[in-house]
């Protein structure tokens, strides 16, 4: 598998970490806080993290981001190729 670059693996670890502390998943607002940036700029890694298989949400469903774990991405990208 692919090494995310380091923010990006930030952002992951915080949403993977965030639902085993919390039992939900976070929102957009709770990562940003937590990371200490703007909501926008999560926004852009959650797609980024989104395009690369390794988050998934619901389309317009509350709090329903998650991480994928790293073993299903590197299963996924070996299919994929």
């Amino acid at each position: 598998m692919k090494e995310l670059p380091s923010r990006q693996k930030e952002v992951y670890d915080y949403i993977a970490r965030y639902f085993v502390e919390n039992g939900f998943c976070p929102s957009l607002a709770d990562i940003a806080r937590g990371l200490g940036l703007h909501d926008s700029t999560i926004a852009d890694y959650v797609n980024i993290l989104k395009s690369k298989g390794y988050v998934k949400s619901e389309y317009r469903v509350a709090r329903s981001l998650r991480a994928v774990p790293e073993n299903e991405v590197a299963e996924a990208a070996a299919v994929a190729t």
